[in-house]
């Protein structure tokens, strides 16, 4: 039958009736074009119902009333009982037996509460005798199940259509996911820089290869093949991660396609190493590698489970001689292991199209104090790497600061040491760099007053600005910040009140405040409009603070830390109707007292309340 036909017999049988139409797992809006002339004639109370994996296709305008109903996960209570139901469906009272429940435990947490799979795997465990040995092993060998249980198939023919419909360069970048242990929480930073180092992004007129890398990794939380674990305060993924499920169904593709060799503790391991690409996911440090064939690896990843610290790695493997990316973020290390001093080039102002350079670490005490990072000397010849664009963070002396004037190209720049005498370079530096989104300033020690009115204007694509210096009082230009959404001011210890000029910031979603100000009263007025999270930490003179009705409309957030002389909750807190949550640490006991008595009425509109 042709689609004249079919649409001509669609449009006569519904023509007068009232309907109720069911488009299930619809994959493109195109369907809709199709078929939006056959559902145009229907009685009042039709209605279309469709269901889809894809988000834009969901929030697509279909020149009707609609409503998106987004499908909650279940609930841990639900998830286990729906198990329940399936695993044990011949015991009369459908109870886990106490033996095995540890590992159903475990094997409904890699479902994380997807009722297909949850379903799926139930059914197969009912066939399975309750001994923990049997069940023991369904949980470590759930890859291998996943590939070859008729039972599972269903689970796994989730991913094909899904895996299928991506373009190439999406496949390559959610393969890349994979490489991360399971349930590691990917921040999005680091996951865009290594797809553009591994060149899977297709250069787009108009747009950066980290622009379109971004929309890359929207297209896969739009397929729900990501999920985003953590947002920033403006609502834009700050961390994802790969649903267990999914990641198991995607590492035997990775296997076979040789895309990358995956070595995990206490699982039975290729010593070859066949991939360019390789992961080494240990439980510690004390843990022995033996691999061959690393000659040819381009890209290598370690994980260390343990986060206990150590001054250096000893087990670290070596044999690397084409090496590009070496990613070790997170090691409980101090210094790199000696097996690296001949991968990394002795002259590293010699990589002439670096476009990352990011070095940077923090001590054991993570206490509010004045050095609460440090960073990485800066080279001699730092001003050759003119392809930079995130560079943090610097340590500078001398004439380094001269020098940063012709690395035009920087979106990213983070400066330790810095010191007043370095202003002028500073700004003349900062003038000539034309895409600049985020500026760390840090200078050489508390009592370094940083004054940068010798810049005339402020970049304006700057979204992020963080300060640690005496600041006298805000630069002349700060007002025209109007695409900042992340300030931090550290140690600035200013005798000016800092609020009127803050608040005015048309974008500013997320404020830190760490000893900012030296006066005992903050005042939050009519302002603050996005301002969804702020933090208020170490404020040895603070004694109230007020806020005026209509201030931070949409504040979701609030931390106050170490305020010892502050007595009372927030003056005007009430008025804080979007509040999620109210965070006081390091409290006088005055404070405790009265917010569990006198002012206790006032924060109960507040969901969560942690006061210590």
């Amino acid at each position: 039958m042709t689609y004249r036909l079919l649409l001509e017999k669609l449009v006569n049988y519904l023509q007068s009736k009232s309907y109720l139409v069911v488009l299930d797992d619809v994959w493109t809006t195109e369907l809709w074009r199709q078929i939006n002339v056959a559902l145009q004639n229907g009685l009042e109370g039709s209605r279309v119902v469709l269901t889809t994996r894809h988000e834009d296709v969901a929030s697509f305008g279909f020149g009707l009333p609609s409503h998106i109903y987004h499908i909650r996960p279940l609930t841990e209570n639900e998830a286990w009982s729906l198990f329940l139901t399936k695993a044990f469906s011949k015991c009369p009272d459908q109870n886990c037996p106490p033996e095995i429940e540890a590992h159903a435990l475990q094997l409904v947490q890699k479902c994380e509460r997807l009722p297909l799979a949850i379903v799926a795997l139930g059914s197969l465990l009912s066939t399975k005798n309750n001994l923990e040995s049997e069940w023991r092993r369904v949980l470590n060998t759930l890859s291998w199940e996943l590939s070859n249980n008729p039972q599972l198939k269903i689970v796994k023919s989730i991913l094909p259509p899904s895996f299928n419909d991506l373009s190439y360069q999406l496949k390559h970048c959610l393969l890349y996911c994979s490489i991360f242990p399971e349930d590691y929480l990917i921040r999005r930073t680091r996951l865009i820089r290594l797809w553009v180092a591994e060149g899977f992004i297709q250069v787009v007129d108009g747009a950066t290869p980290e622009e379109v890398a971004e929309m890359n990794l929207m297209g896969l939380i739009h397929r729900s093949m990501l999920q985003v674990v953590e947002r920033n305060p403006y609502g834009r993924p700050k961390a994802c991660k790969l649903h267990d499920v999914l990641r198991e169904i995607l590492l035997p593709i990775v296997l076979e396609e040789r895309f990358c060799t995956i070595y995990r503790s206490q699982v039975h391991n290729d010593q070859q190493c066949k991939a360019p690409r390789l992961s080494i996911q240990l439980n510690n440090q004390r843990e022995t590698t033996s691999l061959e064939g690393l000659s040819k690896v381009s890209s290598f990843f370690m994980f260390i489970a343990d986060t206990e610290p150590s001054a250096s790695f000893s087990n670290f493997p070596s044999g690397f001689k084409l090496l590009g990316i070496l990613d070790l973020e997170g090691l409980p290390i101090h210094k790199l292991p000696v097996n690296l001093d001949r991968v990394l080039p002795p002259g590293i102002s010699e990589l002439k199209k670096l476009c990352h350079l990011i070095a940077y670490g923090y001590p054991d005490d993570q206490s509010y104090s004045f050095n609460y990072v440090y960073g990485v000397r800066a080279m001699s010849n730092i001003c050759m790497l003119k392809d930079l664009h995130v560079l943090t963070l610097l340590e500078v002396e001398g004439d380094r600061v001269r020098q940063l004037r012709n690395l035009t190209n920087l979106r990213r720049l983070g400066l330790i040491n810095l010191r007043e005498t370095d202003e002028k370079d500073l700004c003349s530096a900062i003038e000539q760099m034309k895409s600049l989104k985020y500026i760390c300033f840090i200078t050489a020690n508390e009592d370094e007053v940083l004054r940068l009115d010798a810049l005339s204007s402020a970049p304006t694509n700057l979204t992020t600005l963080f300060v640690t210096c005496k600041l006298e009082k805000l630069p002349h230009w700060f007002p025209s910040l109007a695409n900042l959404k992340r300030l931090l001011l550290n140690w600035t210890r200013s005798q000016e009140d800092l609020l009127p000029k803050i608040q005015a910031l048309p974008n500013l979603a997320f404020l830190v405040l760490i000893r900012a100000y030296t006066g005992k009263q903050l005042y939050f007025g009519a302002g603050f409009k996005k301002l969804t999270e702020l933090q208020l930490l170490n404020f040895p003179e603070l004694k109230q603070i007020i806020i005026e009705e209509g201030a931070m409309p949409f504040l979701e957030q609030l931390y106050i830390e170490t305020c010892k002389h502050l007595r009372r909750v927030p003056n005007g807190i009430e008025y804080l109707t979007s509040l999620q949550e109210l965070f006081v640490a390091d409290a006088s006991a005055e404070f405790i007292e009265n917010v569990n008595g006198e002012d206790s009425a006032r924060v109960q509109h507040i969901p969560r309340r942690i006061i210590y």
